[in-house]
């Protein structure tokens, strides 16, 4: 017998059409030609993940948002010492 091989889109459509809790787990398993363990398992691995989505990217998007300051400002930097260059040229000539 093949194993069935579904795409993520597919076991996240799964997964909320069983966390609206609107039909069975057998009810869903059924149309979409999934077995109710895959069902069950896809519905925990999303609540799980979902802890991650708006837990700690708070974290690592504060740290993304410093380095990106410190990158701004870095380059602010870099642009006023390429404009006095070019403004000390100008001057020389």
């Amino acid at each position: 017998m093949k194993r069935n091989s579904f795409k993520s889109e597919f076991k996240t459509k799964i997964a909320v059409e069983t966390i609206k809790g609107k039909r069975t787990v057998n009810e869903i398993a059924t149309e979409f030609e999934a077995y109710p363990g895959q069902v069950n398992t896809w519905k925990n691995q999303l609540l799980e993940s979902s802890t991650v989505v708006f837990g700690s990217c708070k974290s690592s998007c504060k740290s993304s948002y410093k380095k990106r300051q410190q990158y701004d400002f870095e380059k602010g930097k870099l642009c006023k010492v390429i404009v006095s260059s070019q403004q000390v040229r100008e001057n020389r000539s």
